[in-house]
């Protein structure tokens, strides 16, 4: 009796001692509680550019307080990427962390300053490391601009949707976009499209007209235009990385924009090449990238494809040729100068993705 009184008192004492210590973490989280509880508020769009070997890359953090936690999704205006989930965020003033997987593994470590109006720390990606300062936002040239902000006005020499083509090096034709709104009277604001490359509303960092002459420059990737407007069309050239390409955009016509696509359709059955398809490429050194696949077959029995991968952020990169001769398939991509050859057989698609002088293997389930 003595023996068992003597064990019940010490598995007793351990569930004690157990519950101490869930007690003291419990009151540790208080503590942090009370103390986050008074802890400036972050909540609102934080802008900060990030200066890199190809150019200025302007990011804005957007932060929503709820229940005193913080959820986050980031903006890059100068690529035309909107709502890029932050996978965690770790809020200890004057520390401030935050992680992005879906924009290449980046993670940013910082510091505010006793205003709370300045967040200065280094943004990590890969082996790179990069000084990153976050400001309250004040940059409407960061804004999303609605289809009202860029229509026609009678008023505007330049406001509204321009079309162009860029014959690039190596035969490569790119289908331009200019989306120019002048808010208010003098002040412009323009978003270029890279229909070809996938990447949509990349905004100009700086904008200039006078005497019928517009300029625009774009520090996220060092470009810049310029042109001489003459109502419909705009004549100029268009400057990158030392090399100059004439460029020619008219106004986008109206009833062209009107004008319904052509019904696609996803599905032909298992053994069709229609379909939304899935996988993962292994790039080796550059990491693991999952590729998604839009096929869809047209009235006319032709065939439309696009691209697009999460992990890069690109989204819908139009096919430029799409060839299927049972059981073999060849998909090209002109503008990211990318292709897949592969064949499609018990309701899959495997084959080699090449880009850039690489080929690796790459297999697609339907999604």
């Amino acid at each position: 009796m003595k023996s068992w009184t003597h064990t019940k008192t010490a598995v007793v004492a351990g569930t004690t001692m157990f519950l101490l210590i869930i007690t003291i973490a419990l009151a540790g989280r208080a503590v942090h509680s009370a103390r986050a509880a008074r802890y400036p508020n972050l909540q609102g769009a934080w802008e900060g550019t990030l200066e890199i070997p190809q150019g200025k890359v302007r990011m804005t953090l957007n932060l929503a307080r709820t229940n005193g936690s913080y959820a986050a999704s980031a903006d890059c205006a100068d690529y035309g990427l909107k709502n890029i989930p932050v996978s965690k965020i770790v809020y200890d003033y004057p520390a401030f962390h935050f992680e992005m997987k879906a924009f290449g593994g980046g993670a940013y470590d910082g510091k505010l300053n006793p205003r709370a109006d300045e967040m200065s720390g280094q943004w990590k990606q890969g082996s790179a490391t990069v000084p990153l300062v976050f400001r309250p936002a004040t940059n409407l040239n960061s804004e999303t601009l609605s289809e009202d902000a860029y229509a026609p006005r009678a008023d505007s020499d330049v406001q509204g949707v321009w079309q162009g083509t860029l014959k690039a090096p190596g035969g490569v034709a790119l289908r331009i976009n200019f989306k120019i709104a002048e808010r208010p009277p003098g002040t412009f604001q323009l978003r270029m499209d890279s229909l070809d490359q996938g990447a949509k509303d990349m905004a100009a960092s700086s904008v200039n007209y006078q005497d019928h002459v517009l300029q625009a420059e774009f520090d996220s990737f060092k470009g810049s235009f310029e042109g001489r407007v003459d109502s419909e069309e705009m004549a100029g050239a268009f400057k990158q990385a030392g090399i100059s390409l004439p460029l020619t955009l008219r106004r986008a016509d109206a009833a062209e924009q009107a004008e319904q696509e052509p019904v696609k359709n996803y599905y032909t059955g298992r053994d069709g090449l229609p379909g939304h398809w899935e996988g993962t490429l292994n790039a080796r050194t550059a990491g693991q990238f999952h590729l998604l696949f839009n096929i869809a077959q047209l009235p006319d029995g032709s065939f439309s494809a696009t691209l697009a991968s999460p992990d890069q952020m690109t989204n819908e990169i139009p096919a430029t040729t799409v060839q299927h001769t049972p059981p073999n398939v060849r998909i090209e991509w002109n503008g990211i100068g990318g292709s897949f050859n592969g064949t499609l057989k018990n309701g899959k698609l495997t084959g080699t993705w090449r880009q850039g002088g690489a080929s690796f293997p790459l297999s697609l389930n339907r999604g």
